[in-house]
C-alpha cells in the first residue's frame, strides 16, 4: 500500500460519514489532494474501502473494524491541511442554506466538516479562513434544526481579529436564542455589538441589534426595547445603503406595532418592507412580510385578506423550500379555518404541517401542530383523541425544553378532564400548568390556571379556596394589562 493510500485510509476513518462518491465532489477534492483518486483505487482493490449506495447518495466508506483501528491512530498529518482547505472553500462557496444545490452538497458533509474543523482547533493554530468556515457551519447548524455552539465557542477563543470575533459572538447569540437561553444570548450579542463598534462595522452592529430585537426582546415581549433595537438597526442599514437590512427591520417594527394594536403603523411598515424585499428580489423576505401581514389581518378579523396573504407566503416558502416557513403558514391557515368552523380544512392544513415538521425533525413545530389538532378534536367532542394529541405535544415540548408550551398543553389536558368531571386530575394538571407558567414568568398563563382552579373549587363548594384563586387571577390579569 502506498503512503498516500494509507493516509487516505486514516482520513476516511476520521470522517464519520465517509466521503461523497459523486463525480463532482471527487473532482473538487482532487484539486486539493491530487493523489485522492489513485489512493482510493488502491484501497478499493485491497477491499479496505467500499461504496455504499442509497436511494439518495453514494458514499465511500471503510468497514467498522478497520475504522476503529485506524481512528485510534489519528495520523491525519498529510491530508488534514488540504482537507481543511477543501471544506473551508466548500463552506465559502455554499454559504446560503436556502440554495438547493448548496443544501444537497453541504448536508451530507455536515458532520465531516465538524470533525475536520475540530481537528484544526485542537492543533491550536486556526486561521481566519477556518474561523469564517466555522461561522458558516454554525449558521448551517441552525438552518438544519441542529443548533450547535461547539465550534463557535472554540473560534471565539482562537480569534484575534476584533471584527471577526464580534461576528462569532453574534452567531453564538443567535444559536442561544434558538435554545431559549435568552440571558446568555443577550450577553453574547451585547459583546458582539461592542466589538463591532470598536471595528466601525456598521453592518455588523445592525445585524447584532436586529437579532437582539427579534430573537431576545420580542420573545420576552419587551416591546419598547425591541422597537429601539429595530430603529437603531434601521438607521445603520440606511447609512450603509443596505436595502435588505432595511426591509427586515421594517418587518420587525411591523410585528411590534401589530402586537401593540397599532395596526395602521404596522401595515405601513410591512407594506414598505414587502416592496423593498421585492426590489431586492428576496423571496424569503417577501414570504415573511406576507405572513406578518396575514397575522395583522387576522387581528382586524379580515379573514379573507389574511387567508390570501398566508396562501401567497406558502407558495413562496415552497418555492425556496423553507420548511419552517411552510409549516407556520399552514398553521395560520388552520387557525383561520378553525375560526370559520371549517374543521375539515383546518385538520388538512394542520396534518400537512405535521408531516413537514416530522420530515424535518422539528420537535417544537410538531408540538404546535398537535395542539391545533387537539383543539379540533375538542370542538368535535372527540376527547380521547384530543387528550392523546395534547399528551404527545406535552412530551415534545419537554424534549424542546419549552416551559411555556408545556404549561399550555397541561391547561388543555386539564380542560379535557373538567369536561369528563375528573376534577382531581384536572386540579393536578392546572396546578402543574400554574407552576410552569411561574417558571416561564408568563403572567397571563398563571392567571388562566388560577381561574380554572377557581372553577374546580366552585364545583366542589370549596368557596374559600375559590375566592383566593379568583382573587389572585384578577390581580395577575390587571398586572398583564399594565
Amino acid at each position: 500500500m502506498t503512503p498516500e493510500a494509507k493516509c487516505l485510509l486514516y482520513l476516511l476513518s476520521y470522517l464519520p460519514d465517509g466521503f461523497s462518491n459523486s463525480v463532482e465532489m471527487l473532482k473538487k477534492v482532487n484539486d486539493y489532494i491530487p493523489q485522492f483518486r489513485e489512493a482510493l483505487k488502491i484501497l478499493r482493490t485491497v477491499a479496505l474501502a467500499q461504496i455504499e449506495e442509497t436511494h439518495t447518495s453514494s458514499r465511500i466508506q471503510i468497514l467498522s473494524p478497520i475504522k476503529h483501528v485506524c481512528s485510534g491512530l489519528k495520523d491525519l498529518d498529510l491530508y488534514l491541511e488540504p482537507m481543511l482547505a477543501f471544506y473551508c472553500d466548500l463552506m465559502h462557496r455554499y454559504s446560503a442554506p436556502s440554495d438547493t444545490q448548496a443544501y444537497s452538497i453541504i448536508t451530507p458533509e455536515f458532520y465531516n466538516i465538524l470533525h475536520i474543523l475540530q481537528a484544526d482547533y485542537e492543533k491550536g493554530q486556526s486561521t481566519t479562513t477556518s474561523i469564517s468556515a466555522t461561522i458558516t457551519w454554525t449558521r448551517w447548524s441552525e438552518f438544519l434544526g441542529r443548533p450547535s455552539d461547539i465550534l463557535i465557542k472554540k473560534a471565539i477563543k482562537h480569534c484575534e481579529d476584533i471584527d471577526l470575533q464580534g461576528t462569532c459572538y453574534s452567531v453564538l447569540g443567535d444559536v442561544l436564542t434558538g435554545r431559549n437561553q435568552l440571558a446568555e444570548a443577550e450577553e453574547a450579542l451585547q459583546k458582539a455589538l461592542t466589538l463591532h463598534k470598536q471595528s466601525d462595522n456598521l453592518l455588523g452592529q445592525a445585524i447584532d441589534l436586529g437579532i437582539l430585537g427579534d430573537r431576545v426582546y420580542v420573545h420576552r415581549k419587551q416591546w419598547k426595547e425591541a422597537e429601539e433595537a429595530f430603529q437603531k438597526a434601521l438607521e445603520l442599514y440606511e447609512q450603509a445603503q443596505n436595502v435588505n437590512g432595511q426591509a427586515n427591520n421594517l418587518g420587525g417594527l411591523g410585528y411590534i406595532y401589530t402586537h401593540r394594536g397599532q395596526l395602521k403603523e404596522a401595515e405601513e411598515a410591512l407594506q414598505k418592507a414587502l416592496e423593498l424585499h421585492k426590489q431586492n428580489q428576496d423571496v424569503q423576505g417577501q414570504a415573511g412580510d406576507l405572513h406578518r401581514l396575514g397575522y395583522l389581518y387576522m387581528q382586524r378579523n379580515q379573514l379573507e385578506e389574511a387567508e390570501k396573504s398566508f396562501q401567497e407566503a406558502l407558495v413562496l416558502h415552497k418555492q425556496i423550500q423553507i420548511v419552517q416557513g411552510q409549516t407556520a403558514d399552514l398553521e395560520k391557515l388552520g387557525d383561520i379555518y378553525m375560526q370559520r368552523d371549517q374543521l375539515e380544512e383546518a385538520e388538512k392544513a394542520f396534518r400537512e404541517a405535521l408531516g413537514l415538521n416530522k420530515e424535518a425533525q422539528y420537535v417544537q413545530g410538531q408540538a404546535f401542530v398537535l395542539e391545533g389538532l387537539g383543539d379540533i378534536y375538542i370542538r368535535r367532542d372527540q376527547l380521547e383523541e384530543a387528550e392523546k394529541a395534547f399528551e404527545e405535544a406535552l412530551e415534545l415540548n419537554k424534549e424542546a425544553q419549552n416551559v411555556q408550551e408545556q404549561a399550555f398543553a397541561l391547561g388543555r389536558i386539564g380542560y379535557i378532564y373538567m369536561q369528563r368531571d375528573q376534577l382531581a386530575e384536572a386540579e393536578k394538571a392546572f396546578g402543574e400548568a400554574l407552576e410552569l407558567s411561574k417558571e416561564a414568568q408568563n403572567v397571563q398563563g398563571q392567571a388562566f390556571a388560577l381561574g380554572k382552579l377557581g372553577d374546580i373549587y366552585m364545583q366542589r363548594d370549596q368557596l374559600e379556596e375559590a375566592e383566593k384563586a379568583f382573587g389572585e387571577a384578577l390581580k395577575l390579569d390587571k398586572e398583564a394589562q399594565n
